[in-house]
């Protein structure tokens, strides 16, 4: 059924000239910018470049050199000048694990949704994102953002995600990666395939029609398989089980092991884990900050519910997660500290995985939790440094990892030809760019200091991303004075 649905959904698309595989991306602004008076984070190599300008043209940086060299006298006839007054300079952010509405162009509440998602994404810095829970209709929504029509962050889109629900088995499973392919998505979403003999369907189907996997690897497929195809995992799945010194428990539990089992993981394991997951170059997003927020029982719900960015939730949305956690209830014997543990054992797995030299995506899983598109990247961030990365290291999972990573995909992950030539500040690459009051290296909470961005080579200054948050506060408060 699911698959009919989505080939009929393809066709219409089709009719509506909404699926366009092979058309570029569009810059925003051919006016020649020149960023002066700025310190440069380059991201492609530690440091900081002090007293340095930028020249982007057509959208993409030509040059990063001293101040002293590049003056405005060196720019082209019309240059825009951008006095930087001594900020920090840093590649656009990516989130490569955020969720994005369906985008029905008939449907006036699905774009003013679309577009509350892109405009919180962009006014966080985040000018390229992942979506991972896929519908027909985003597939649009990329080609639209993509030309300019509707402004948002570059665009990577997971296709609605693959369970044992609907694939309930080998052939079904190897049909919707086909289905999937064809409607112009950009990768594979795999959520809880349960079935050894399912994932690997998955797996090799998409591997032979070039399309990549991401998601889940559940307890029933365990790390062994995951490693077998070097799946991009999502959430540190699967290893947990795989430090139980009794593997058959692994069955018992989903992504959060009962406290009781906790004390049965042998944590001397994990080094060694983590050196074949780094062997086997599997890429994994840890998602620290969600899973640190579902389980934590000592911020108040109330509290929660009056952090200042659940302005830009409509309010039935926040009042829904407040009602999940509250009807979240964890068993005496897991221990008042259980969300404490579960925060620990997570950030020691990303520590090691780190040190081991697994690559690391920074993804915020949101919206979700009390965890707002846009805001909650930067949460994330600031989990991976709790969990033992340094600041510049952190930053590497939202700026250069991503890019290195879907380089070395199939069609360089993209379905539609999108280079990934984001993430770093050097000549040749896109120009993706934040303007930061103060030093992220220094405190990886000043990501979200933001001056200013430029997206695609147009920039929007501090007083024009204000005024696309008020509009993202009256399209999801709009009765409220």
């Amino acid at each position: 059924m699911l698959i009919r649905t989505l080939v009929s959904t393809l066709a219409a698309c089709i009719c509506a000239g909404g699926v366009h595989a092979s058309e570029p991306q569009r810059s925003l602004d051919d006016t020649p910018t020149l960023y002066r008076n700025v310190r440069v984070i380059p991201m492609h190599k530690p440091g900081v470049l002090e007293g340095h300008a930028v020249l982007v043209v057509d959208g993409v940086i030509s040059r990063v050199a001293p101040e002293a060299e590049l003056t405005p006298d060196a720019s082209p006839i019309g240059t825009r000048i951008i006095d930087g007054g001594g900020g920090w300079l840093i590649p656009g952010l990516a989130d490569m694990h955020v969720h994005l509405p369906p985008y029905d162009a008939s449907n006036p509440a699905t774009v003013e949704a679309s577009k509350r998602a892109c405009t919180l994404l962009l006014a966080n810095g985040v000018t390229t994102a992942r979506g991972m829970v896929g519908h027909p209709t985003q597939v649009e929504l990329r080609r639209i953002v993509g030309r300019g029509e509707l402004l948002g962050p570059t665009l990577y889109l997971a296709g609605p995600p693959i369970h044992a629900g609907i694939a309930k088995s080998p052939e079904e499973a190897s049909a919707l990666v086909r289905q999937h392919k064809e409607l112009g998505f950009d990768l594979i979403k795999s959520h809880r395939v349960i079935s050894p003999e399912t994932f690997r369907a998955v797996q090799a189907t998409a591997a032979e029609i070039g399309i990549p996997v991401a998601g889940h690897v559940d307890n029933e497929v365990g790390l062994d398989l995951a490693l077998e195809f070097a799946i991009q995992m999502e959430h540190l799945d699967a290893i947990p089980a795989a430090l139980l010194r009794a593997p058959e428990q692994a069955h018992s539990f989903g992504q959060f092991p009962p406290g009781p089992i906790l004390k049965e993981l042998d944590r001397a394991r994990l080094p060694v884990l983590a050196k074949r997951i780094a062997e086997r170059g599997l890429w994994c997003t840890p998602t620290l900050a969600l899973f640190s927020m579902v389980v934590d029982r000592k911020e108040a719900t109330a509290a929660l519910m009056a952090r200042p960015e659940m302005r830009y939730i409509v309010p039935a949305g926040v009042g829904q997660w407040a009602e999940q956690r509250n009807g979240m209830k964890f068993p005496a014997d897991w221990g008042f500290d259980y969300g404490d543990r579960v925060t620990a054992l997570r950030a020691e797995i990303t520590r090691t995985l780190h040190e081991a030299g697994v690559g690391l995506l920074a993804g915020s899983d949101s919206p979700q939790a009390f965890l707002v598109t846009g805001f909650a990247l930067h949460t994330e961030l600031r989990s991976l440094v709790s969990a033992g990365l340094t600041p510049w290291e952190a930053l590497r999972c939202a700026t250069a990892n991503p890019a290195a990573y879907l380089a070395s995909l199939p069609g360089k992950g993209s379905a539609t030809g999108i280079e990934p030539n984001f993430g770093t500040i050097q000549p040749g690459s896109r120009a993706d760019l934040v303007l930061l009051e103060a030093n992220p290296l220094d405190d990886i909470s000043n990501t979200s200091k933001i001056r200013g961005i430029m997206l695609r080579g147009k920039p929007y200054d501090r007083f024009t991303l204000d005024a696309m948050l008020r509009d993202v506060e009256r399209s999801a408060r709009p009765e409220e004075p």
